[in-house]
């Protein structure tokens, strides 16, 4: 590239400096967002790690537990496939992030795409067996995903005939007391 080339460019570059169309920013900038967006893309992969957990956990906490003859169907309809799904998007997001805007650009797609498919699995299954389920479960944000919606973890559900009234006398999905 010879001198009057590289002159060309610097002048280009600040026509459009000084013309607006580009915006200078600092190095902080920089430094910020590319903080924030690995913070986002561990918040994708802790998130996926949440939601494969609870394929993990659920069905075995209603009992599928095992394979055998007659057992597929049951362990096919106990998985909570929406939540496997989002487990997987949260995956693919962390994946995307952590790939595009940090430095593992420099590295293997494939490789990158294993470790942090093989953590996110190693961590939902450990999670599953620890008693973090147990807490979470009793705890009033995260019981919609446990499948207990509103009730409290010392309520048990009425027997039809126990209701609020003559309106739930005879409804066996009465509200809890």
């Amino acid at each position: 590239m010879s001198k009057s080339d590289n002159d060309n460019i610097k002048k280009k570059i600040m026509a459009e400096i000084n013309s607006g169309r580009v915006k200078m920013r600092s190095k902080q900038f920089f430094i910020w967002l590319k903080i924030g967006l690995a913070a986002l893309g561990v918040a994708a992969a802790v998130l996926a790690v949440f939601f494969i957990n609870l394929v993990f956990y659920l069905p075995r906490k209603q009992g599928c537990v095992g394979v055998g003859p007659g057992k597929i169907n049951l362990i096919l309809s106990s998985i909570p496939w929406t939540y496997l799904i989002l487990g997987i998007a949260g995956l693919l997001a962390a994946i995307y992030i952590i790939w595009k805007y940090t430095d593992a650009y420099k590295k293997k797609l494939g490789i990158v795409i294993g470790i942090i498919a093989v953590g996110v699995l190693i961590g939902a299954y450990f999670i599953s067996y620890s008693s973090l389920n147990k807490n979470l479960e009793n705890r009033g944000g995260f019981r919609h995903f446990y499948g207990r919606g509103n009730q409290n973890p010392d309520e048990r559900p009425l027997a039809p005939g126990q209701g609020l009234g003559p309106r739930h006398q005879n409804n066996s999905s009465c509200p809890t007391k």
